[in-house]
């Protein structure tokens, strides 16, 4: 999923693009060497905070699944009550220990182990 960058990203990108713009016109090689360092330290940071964040939101992710496992019935992500697919009672194949429920707030479908049909 794509999403966009948060302000200290941005930032950061701002700044190495800046330097480069720097390096593109020193007056010699060394301060040139010295903005691309710049520019590469302003891209590393970057790239780091990048991976914390994807990190979080995998952390995010793993909780509402985690959450959607622990409380049947109940949404991980708003809390409402969720259905089965469809009207009715759940739906799950013969001989099979879970069932699909649907938040139609959040768009999210869970499965919940424990929840049988019938017989």
């Amino acid at each position: 999923m794509l999403t966009k960058p948060s302000d200290e990203i941005a930032d950061c990108y701002n700044h190495a693009r800046v330097a480069l713009e720097r390096a593109r016109h020193a007056a010699d090689a060394v301060e040139e060497l010295d903005w691309l360092k710049a520019e590469r330290g302003w891209l590393l940071l970057a790239q780091s905070i990048e991976l914390v964040e994807r990190i979080a939101d995998f952390r995010s992710a793993a909780k509402i699944r985690r959450a959607a496992l622990s409380v049947p019935g109940r949404c991980p992500a708003c809390g409402r009550a969720m259905r089965p697919p469809g009207a009715g009672e759940p739906q799950s194949s013969p001989g099979a220990d879970r069932s699909h429920f649907e938040c139609q707030t959040c768009d999210i479908t869970v499965l919940h182990p424990g929840h049988t049909t019938g017989d």
